[in-house]
């Protein structure tokens, strides 16, 4: 039961992480088309 809460623990957290670089890299990219549009 430990190890189940663990894992989806750790899986809580990597998925939070990729979303923070997911919206950083939003943010880069919404950032290069404003400043230099197509």
């Amino acid at each position: 039961m430990a190890d189940f809460r663990l894992r989806k623990n750790i899986m809580k957290t990597i998925t939070c992480r990729q979303y923070t670089q997911g919206r950083k890299m939003n943010l880069q990219m919404r950032v290069v088309a404003v400043s230099k549009p197509l």
